[in-house]
């Protein structure tokens, strides 16, 4: 059965003239109909036809179940709708339970999460995925003893069947997993690396060897698992994708800008041979699996996990945000489907290579895939496109780009608003341009303008002298309104300051997350001596911003610098001798600073003051950014001078731990 191209058009439009409930199909015929519409990238109408189904089949399981998940993978996730369907589904076969407890793990309620993995236990007890579905839930809810013990009984048979049969890969990958759970890195890496050599056509092993490593922050080593995977499965535009953000990471930006070429690729001839799936109730357990596990010595079965190959494994933040989709995760980009991401993520690291031409011609491809979907969520490609324009000096279409991100969005293109008012002011429209901030001023949380995104189109403009000027004028006609003036006269002081430390600052298109400041973006792009540049131009123009949250701002300037002055980062040029040593001086001027806002916070006699100090102080001394300045190896190679400096602020903050413990 084959359903893309003008038949999937088809069918979206008879859904979207008739309803889903016209269409009566039986529950599995539904559950086919929706995996093929799912993996051709129709997850909408892969739901509205999944509830149909379950308003016409209420006590199919596999029918509840398979909705459910589709909504707990949506965009944004609708997890409270996910659990009515899961409830239902374990009602129904209660071995579906797992996935219902994932869910509310998500939602953060543990301890339910927890009772329903018991009962599952209790049921199965030797099914390996419930004993460490169960042992992971423990963990998030703090039950340690439990743990402890839950994990001496898995790992007890999987080493007892080694010893008995040593080359039983899923064995090594089970144990693995498991060794992870239980925080013994070392220990699970080694066991994946012998299911890779055991089993090394499968790519599951050779990927979670690759996030393992990468947790541990071996990069060379992640992507050499990644490189063996794709070998093995080179038609896995996952994993592609995958390995082109290490390769990013690794500022390998021409292999980054293959793998993606490679995914895309293999995204188009899956949609071109769209085929049903080795049975759509494989997601979960059937009843010939159930008795292959009991017929198992070690409690497993080999299933194949596919994109799932690291569920119930708890990575560090920077892995768990990348599964979470931090490579693609583009800020503005919630409601596009994976090939339209695709293009987006190529046409960035196209745009970021000097690449312009090529990136505008991926966003254009962006966009044309996502005409046939929805509405909701389109805007990203647009916004995009109208940044790569701007940076080409072509005005008008950068400006016609922005206008149609904003009608496809009006809430959320906020950054478009600011693109916009920022270009209609190049372009000599003042009046456009206040009226683009004042609606930039009325979607804000804080319903005002703000000059650090003003400084990002100031950064990311063709000319950025140029845009200084233009919003220059916008400032001198929006003397009435005081948010839209003040906003461009911190944003130009800042620039103008930024000018005199003579630091390159890099244009880069993505944005890693929600509620990071402009300096911050710059150092998770490992732009270090930028990232200190901006901190000092911010703090100039607001002294105040350095003590924002307890001094963290002045802190996480300090780990920039530091960094900066000790050779790591990425900035162009590189950074000469006489340069690292102004950042490093630089970088003990404001932790000393930071000190003497925790001094002053220790006059306090609370003892909750006093442990957040022990607490941050702690920090300093242990935080790897501050390495070159506090190691004693690194410290003797300096000049004297400033070995001096390092070593009298150290002594201080012991000074400081100890009075904070008294």
């Amino acid at each position: 059965m084959f359903i893309g191209g003008e038949r999937a058009a088809r069918l979206r439009q008879h859904l979207g003239q008739q309803g889903p409930e016209v269409i009566e199909l039986g529950p599995s015929t539904s559950l086919l109909l929706a995996r093929i519409l799912t993996k051709a990238e129709d997850e909408p109408v892969a739901i509205a036809v999944l509830r149909a189904a379950v308003v016409r089949y209420p006590a199919d399981a596999w029918t509840n179940f398979e909705l459910a998940t589709l909504l707990k993978r949506a965009q944004p996730p609708q997890l409270d709708e996910a659990i009515r369907y899961y409830t239902a589904a374990r009602a129904l076969r209660p071995e579906t339970g797992s996935d219902l407890a994932d869910v509310l793990e998500q939602q953060g309620r543990n301890d339910e999460a927890v009772a329903l993995n018991r009962e599952l236990v209790r049921r199965s007890p030797r099914d390996f995925r419930f004993l460490h579905s169960f042992l992971t839930s423990l963990r998030k809810s703090g039950q340690v003893r439990e743990a402890i013990s839950v994990a001496e009984r898995i790992t007890a048979p999987l080493r007892d069947g080694l010893k008995r049969e040593p080359n039983n890969a899923l064995a090594h990958r089970e144990l693995g997993k498991l060794l992870w759970v239980i925080e013994d890195q070392s220990g699970a890496i080694a066991e994946l690396r012998e299911a890779a050599r055991i089993e090394p056509k499968n790519s599951s092993n050779h990927g979670l060897l690759g996030l393992m490593l990468l947790d541990q922050d071996d990069v060379p080593g992640a992507i050499a698992a990644y490189r063996a995977a794709i070998r093995v499965n080179p038609s896995a535009e996952d994993l592609h994708y995958d390995l082109a953000w290490l390769l990013e990471r690794w500022r390998d930006r021409e292999g980054q800008i293959a793998e993606l070429r490679q995914a895309i690729r293999a995204q188009s001839a899956s949609r071109n041979q769209l085929q049903p799936s080795t049975g759509v109730r494989a997601a979960v357990p059937d009843q010939s699996r159930l008795q292959k596990q009991r017929a198992d010595p070690f409690g497993l079965s080999d299933r194949e996990h596919g994109e799932d190959f690291a569920q119930d494994i708890e990575f560090s933040d920077t892995v768990a945000a990348w599964l979470q989709g931090y490579f693609m995760g583009y800020r503005y980009s919630v409601g596009l489907s994976v090939s339209e991401r695709g293009q987006v993520a190529l046409g960035t690291a196209l745009a970021e290579s000097g690449d312009l031409s090529g990136a505008i011609g991926a966003y254009v491809e962006a966009i044309g895939l996502g005409e046939s979907g929805p509405v909701g969520g389109k805007a990203a490609p647009h916004f995009y496109l109208g940044t790569a324009r701007r940076l080409t000096g072509d005005l008008p279409g950068a400006i016609a780009a922005y206008r149609e991100a904003i009608r496809l969005d009006p809430e959320q293109s906020i950054e478009a608003r600011y693109g916009l008012g920022t270009t209609l002011a190049e372009s000599g429209d003042i009046p456009g341009a206040i009226a683009a901030f004042r609606g930039a001023t009325q979607n804000e949380a804080a319903h005002q303008l703000q000059p650090g995104r003003l400084l990002r189109m100031v950064v990311m403009a063709q000319r950025p002298e140029d845009a200084v000027t233009a919003l220059g004028r916008v400032g001198e006609q929006a003397r009435d309104e005081e948010t839209t003036g003040r906003a461009i006269g911190v944003a130009t002081t800042r620039y103008r300051q930024l000018s005199k430390l003579g630091v390159p600052i890099p244009r880069i298109f993505r944005l890693s997350s929600e509620g990071r400041s402009l300096p911050e973006h710059y150092y998770d792009r490992q732009f270090f001596a930028a990232s200190a540049a901006l901190w000092s131009a911010f703090f100039a123009t607001d002294p105040k911003l350095a003590d924002v949250t307890m001094a963290q701002n002045r802190y996480n300037a300090a780990c920039s610098a530091a960094l900066a002055a000790d050779g790591y980062g990425f900035d162009e040029p590189p950074l000469d001798d006489q340069a690292k040593t102004r950042w490093r001086r630089q970088a003990l001027e404001w932790l000393k600073a930071g000190l003497a806002y925790w001094a002053k916070q220790a006059e306090s006699d609370a003892p909750e003051a006093k442990a957040r100090i022990a607490q941050t102080l702690k920090h300093w001394t242990e935080d790897s950014d501050l390495a070159g300045i506090r190691a004693e190896e690194t410290v003797k190679t300096l000049a004297e001078d400033e070995q001096k400096a390092c070593r009298a602020l150290w002594k201080e903050v012991d000074q400081l731990r100890r009075k904070s413990r008294q």
